[in-house]
């Protein structure tokens, strides 16, 4: 049981004294990475432990609090840092250790911006292991599962955190990327972090009380130092007893389901996001609860709940066909938003009501509940997100995807598209895998699309499907689905696969957009083995790519090459080139090529802007998915 837990169960003055303490030396510890200074790292210190007493009783388990923590530390320092950049006078110390490893404070700046904005569960484990310290036995025992597995996800963030830096053009910091994470350790908080003041506002807000007798300095709330820890935990216990009557809902973070509190990572994730802390709320206008209270007696039930969205959602369809009004969009998304804890609270109604086959022309719809987008009339926004189905809609979910209707079986796709799968949805992925062959070419597409963000679940093994697949199909949609999913995979036999298929690809002249960007890609990360098979690719979709725009797109691929090696080929390139414009430009960059001229930026303005747009989606969208739409009264 984590102290979160015992707190939760137990509040007592040592339980609640035990939690601070047990989070106090990560928020340090995280807060001196980025800073480098032990003064600033105590104050923001101080400030992310204040913020955590509000957020306190919004926080659903553990998991939530470990990650709430890593989001705001990192944030805060962030900011101060940059703040604190602009300030002549300021005089930055370095850490010893990354002092040893040689490493800038400009430079770690820029690593700590692109961890902290690495896919969440990887940048959790670059945290324990890099920042704490922790073992691959010890985290692999944490999260159940092997060594292995940890020190492959591992790999994996380091792998995004390189392609990150890449594309923003931070090439200083990749040479030196390994050694700074080795570099890290692990930092004790200082004597007297938990300040009296801290405790002091944990039983002030949670008796609705206000703040009293505190002064601020220096952006840190302070108190009289007279006060033992013992002492203010103890008051802030009384506090926390006056339950409901001190205008805080206390009890319903005690009470509630944990399925009901499923919501809440996605939510405070979006709120903590933001640049800006939200401000205090002040007691006497405490907000309602948003998670719902269980339904009363004789209230309606969740089919009947269900039922009636279902009967709206038809009746909307009939009256406006396919187009989506504002209006509409308004009160669909105002749907998703109270039916979602309902759903998460009886998760197998839930389950049952979408099983029912009177019930596909919604289904989309229904599943949506999950994850509710943003919509508009103007296009939807969807969030990425760790699902974590309860177990009940997970077999749901299975069982739709082997003898559901095809509308049940796309929508369950979709949902599984805008997703992260973990490792107790094994056998979700696997039926999916097997869906790349069904028969319905709307099928293939959406069980692909499933693997856009998943593709670090499948296995070396699931190679051999994706062999038989390519094989036999006729379809090119298909054949380069299936090698977007082979390029998300990690090894060696992966990287062969994408490679030989590509191959077969620009042999029948079926070069694409994509299909590019997936070789530049590999070309960004390809060892020296690995290069010339790459450059032989891109050279054969050079005289293969007969579109201008698509022409453009390839020579400018080859600027990721060698300078040698892209020069040999642009020069084959100049009598291909379809248009007079493109074989000028092709022109200057060979010139400044052979002049010496190694900067892609300055070599791909003479190619031209690239005519080709890419919409991404794989962010966490930093505002709550139904602000700005609130429904109309």
């Amino acid at each position: 049981m984590t102290e979160f837990e015992r707190y939760r169960s137990r509040p007592s003055q040592e339980t609640l004294t035990a939690l601070l303490k047990a989070c106090e030396g990560s928020v340090y510890n995280l807060c001196y990475q980025v800073l480098r200074h032990p003064e600033n790292a105590r104050d923001v210190s101080q400030q992310v432990l204040l913020k955590l007493l509000d957020a306190l009783p919004r926080l659903g388990n553990a998991e939530h609090l470990r990650r709430w923590i890593h989001v705001v530390c990192f944030r805060d320092s962030l900011n101060l840092q940059k703040k604190l950049r602009t300030r002549m006078t300021y005089e930055r110390e370095k850490a010893a250790e990354a002092a040893a490893a040689g490493v800038p404070d400009d430079t770690a700046l820029e690593i700590h911006e692109h961890v902290a904005s690495l896919r969440e569960d990887l940048r959790d484990l670059v945290i324990d292991h890099y920042f704490e310290r922790k073992t691959l036995p010890a985290l692999a025992g944490e999260r159940g599962c092997s060594t292995v597995a940890i020190w492959k996800k591992l790999e994996r963030a380091r792998q995004d955190l390189r392609e990150s830096m890449s594309k923003a053009g931070f090439s200083a910091g990749l040479s030196c990327l390994d050694g700074f994470l080795e570099s890290l350790h692990p930092v004790p908080p200082p004597d007297g972090l938990l300040s009296p003041a801290i405790l002091a506002k944990a039983g002030a807000l949670a008796s609705g009380s206000g703040v009293p007798s505190l002064t601020t300095a220096g952006g840190v709330v302070m108190t009289g130092k007279g006060f033992s820890i013992a002492a203010v935990a103890g008051i802030a216990l009384l506090c926390l007893t006056a339950g409901m009557s001190a205008g805080v809902v206390i009890g319903s973070s005690h009470a509630a389901p944990a399925a009901a509190l499923a919501e809440r990572p996605r939510r405070e994730r979006a709120a903590e996001t933001a640049d800006a802390a939200p401000p205090a709320r002040a007691p006497e206008a405490a907000p309602a609860p948003e998670r719902p209270a269980p339904a009363a007696a004789g209230s309606e039930s969740l089919p009947g709940r269900l039922q009636r969205f279902r009967e709206w959602l038809l009746a909307e369809k009939k009256k406006n066909g396919a187009e989506k009004t504002d209006a509409y969009c308004k009160a669909l998304m105002k749907e998703w938003k109270e039916l979602r804890p309902l759903v998460m609270q009886s998760p197998d109604t839930y389950a049952a009501f979408l099983r029912a086959v009177e019930n596909e022309d919604v289904c989309g719809e229904l599943f949506s509940i999950l994850n509710p987008p943003r919509i508009s009339p103007r296009g939807t926004v969807r969030n990425i997100n760790d699902l974590n189905l309860p177990e009940p809609i997970r077999d749901a979910c299975l069982e739709l995807l082997g003898s559901g209707t095809n509308a049940q079986r796309s929508a369950c796709l979709r949902l599984l598209a805008v997703g992260r799968l973990g490792e107790q949805d094994a056998a979700l992925v696997q039926k999916t895998l097997s869906l790349l062959a069904d028969p319905d070419p709307e099928i293939r597409k959406d069980a692909a699309g499933v693997f856009a963000y998943n593709a670090g679940m499948l296995a070396d093994g699931d190679l051999d499907v994706l062999r038989r697949l390519l094989q036999t199909a006729t379809d090119p949609e298909l054949r380069r689905g299936c090698i977007n999913i082979a390029n998300g995979m990690k090894g060696a036999e992966a990287e062969s696969l994408v490679i030989e298929e590509a191959g077969k690809l620009i042999q029948q002249k079926q070069v694409s957009a994509e299909l590019v960007s997936t070789l530049q890609e590999r070309v960004d990360h390809a060892g020296a083995d690995a290069l010339p098979r790459y450059a032989a690719l891109l050279s054969g979709a050079l005289g293969a790519a007969s579109d201008p725009d698509l022409f453009r797109e390839v020579a400018r691929a080859v600027l990721h090459l060698p300078r040698d090696k892209a020069t040999a080929i642009l020069d084959r390139g100049y009598a291909a080139a379809p248009t007079a414009e493109l074989r000028d430009g092709i022109g200057k960059a060979l010139q400044k090529l052979r002049a010496g001229e190694t900067r892609r930026a300055i070599l791909e303005k003479d190619l031209g802007e690239s005519k080709t747009t890419w919409f991404t989606s794989d962010v966490d969208i930093p505002f709550d998915p139904f602000g700005g739409f609130e429904p109309e009264k």
